[in-house]
């Protein structure tokens, strides 16, 4: 009897495990997706990859971060990645593509919470890539990108 529980204390003892279970996994999750966690198999590849933080465009916006994957596919570039507002009100996946010619266009989809979203448009040079992005409300963006420039990028499977 000393060591009994009551149903009660039981009951939240579960639901407290399960908070934070579901909050490690959110915070490795968001921790891969903002490069604060090296995978090994991909440092490994040699993987490059793109980023960058656009600044907010209202006063009651988050400046949205950027983390971008390029991978080669013959004479184009294939993009995949996340974006999310640095208050972490929502992420996006981002999917897209660099023509030959440096045209970037892409797609932002929300996917939890209120991500950003929206068509984005750029263009790649040897000294950088100029995104835009003018979706509604705080999904807008003017900015340079980081390291998505000419460098050797993983080949598409």
């Amino acid at each position: 009897m000393l060591f009994r529980l009551s149903a009660s204390r039981v009951g939240k003892k579960d639901q407290a495990m399960k908070i934070l279970s579901v909050s490690t996994i959110a915070a490795a999750v968001l921790a891969i997706g903002a490069g604060i966690v090296a995978i090994p198999s991909v440092q490994a590849q040699g993987l490059e990859w793109a980023g960058g933080r656009s600044p907010a465009t209202q006063s009651t916006c988050s400046p949205i971060e950027w983390h971008i994957v390029p991978v080669a596919t013959g004479g184009a570039v294939a993009l995949n990645g996340v974006a999310y507002f640095s208050d972490m009100s929502g992420i996006s996946t981002i999917k897209g593509g660099i023509t030959a010619d440096g045209a970037l266009s892409a797609m932002l989809v929300s996917v939890s919470g209120n991500g950003p979203a929206g068509a984005v448009t750029g263009m790649r040079s040897a000294t950088g890539t100029h995104v835009e992005m003018n979706g509604a409300g705080c999904s807008k963006a003017n900015f340079d990108l980081m390291q998505l420039t000419s460098a050797p990028m993983r080949s598409g499977r």
